[in-house]
């Protein structure tokens, strides 16, 4: 009948949940329940997300190998580089302040002749390496500059010579860990 609404409550908190904050209980999660909280749970039960993020999203088991098993195996594979998850991306403010020249960081004009255009292009960050280890200037990620200024993946030495640059630069640890990781694969 229209009008009538089924109470769509929480089988752990019993708190009524609305359509986007509410979760079909599967198998696995049924189960879970069952072992930690003394309910009964039916097909048309629903779990609210603070209760799904609460008491139930920890990572399942990887196998039933034992641990000295998983080890042994990952420490066999010298090439084995886990994933990186978004998750682990590592995002900070910029607070160290480096006493090398950087570029301004600029995404509606060419940084280097402040021409503005719609033809600009992101500095590729093998050119932003290479500013830095063979010119000691640092071009912060996100930066625009004029397609011109480019020559196969490098700015051209006398367009960074025209640039303006600050004293100093300050930055996150992501560029930091970024340039440390490009030098240490470069020598």
């Amino acid at each position: 009948m229209p009008g009538i609404r089924l109470p769509f409550n929480c089988v752990v908190c019993n708190i009524r949940t609305t359509p986007k904050n509410r979760r079909k209980i599967n198998v696995q999660l049924k189960q879970q329940i069952l072992k930690r909280f003394p309910v009964t749970v039916k097909e048309t039960d629903v779990i609210c997300n603070k209760c799904r993020l609460k008491h139930f999203c920890k990572s399942p088991p990887v196998s039933s190998l034992r641990y000295e098993e998983v080890i042994s195996d990952l420490n066999s594979d010298d090439d084995f580089n886990p994933p990186i998850s978004k998750r682990c991306a590592i995002a900070s403010p910029p607070s160290v302040r480096l006493s090398i020249p950087a570029t301004p960081k600029s995404h509606s004009r060419c940084f280097i002749c402040k021409r503005p255009g719609p033809k600009l292009i992101v500095v590729p960050a093998e050119a932003r390496f290479s500013a830095f280890a063979e010119h000691n200037i640092i071009i912060k990620s996100g930066t625009r500059c004029c397609p011109v200024h480019t020559d196969a993946s490098k700015l051209k030495d006398d367009a960074l010579k025209s640039a303006n640059k600050a004293e100093s630069a300050y930055v996150n640890r992501a560029t930091v860990l970024e340039l440390l990781t490009k030098l240490r694969e470069a020598y």
